[in-house]
Parts: C-alpha cells; sequence; structure tokens
C-alpha cells in the first residue's frame, strides 16, 4: 500500500465523489422519480508545480478514432485560442503543442496511415479536434 500524499489525497477525492453520487441517487429516488439515467464524469490532474522560470508542460492523452474514412484526434486545450496552437506530424505521430497564461500544453499520439496534406482542425469550448484523411490501401505504405 503506498504512503504517498498523493494517493492518500486522491483515495479521499474518489471516497467524497462515490458519497456525492449516492446522495444524488438517493435523493432522485427519494423525490419520487425512481430510476433515472445518471451520467456523472470529472477528471482530476496532478501536475508538475509551477517554476516560475519554466511553465509546466500538461501532457494530454489524445483520443484517436477512424470514423469511414477519417481520422479524427481530439484532445483538450482548456483556455487556449487557435492562434495559441501548433501541429507537427513526425513520421506517422502527430504532435499537437499549445500555450496560454504560463500552462504549456503537449500531446503526441501515433496515426493510422494518413493524408497529412489534408488536416482541417477545428478548436471550440476548450476542445481540439485534428481531422484527417484516412490512406487508401493503394496509398498505405508497405
Amino acid at each position: 500500500m503506498s504512503t504517498h500524499a498523493h494517493d492518500r489525497d486522491e483515495q479521499e477525492i474518489e471516497a467524497l465523489v462515490r458519497e456525492l453520487i449516492r446522495r444524488l441517487v438517493q435523493t432522485r429516488q427519494a423525490g419520487g422519480q425512481g430510476r433515472m439515467p445518471i451520467a456523472i464524469g470529472f477528471k482530476i490532474f496532478y501536475g508538475p508545480e509551477d517554476d516560475e522560470d519554466e511553465p509546466a508542460v500538461i501532457e494530454q492523452v489524445p483520443e484517436v478514432s477512424t470514423i469511414e474514412d477519417k481520422i479524427v484526434v481530439v484532445t483538450e486545450l482548456p483556455g487556449v485560442a487557435p492562434e495559441n496552437v501548433r501541429l507537427g506530424m513526425t513520421g506517422r505521430n502527430i504532435q499537437i503543442f499549445a500555450e496560454v497564461d504560463g500552462r504549456r500544453y503537449h500531446t503526441t499520439a501515433p496515426l493510422p496511415p494518413c493524408d497529412p496534406g489534408s488536416v482541417k482542425t477545428r478548436l471550440k469550448h476548450g476542445i481540439l479536434e485534428v481531422v484527417l484523411d484516412a490512406a487508401r490501401p493503394a496509398d498505405a505504405p508497405v
């Protein structure tokens, strides 16, 4: 069993969230609403402490999906404006860099065969979506 303070904090937060969800469900059932679908989600980020000389780099975990003939990469960049986002391709990996208010974001993800010249991006409400054309089987590298 870990004795790290972060582990204890994480366990305490998880217990509090579970208790909150339990109470929410009880309240809904007690109010005569019966069983109702509930969707609850949350994220907890632990990052390096800020250093005034060097801003912390937040490593995001992107989602990569193939939808029909498109490759879609989605990642969170809260508070970032489109002009503060840079994309790069290295081999079959996409790299995403962004910076805002002393926070630096970076993520890298492997991609299935795709056309790097077909990149289209959209940044809305802190969610970056990168769409590329999937390579046709004849275009796919061997």
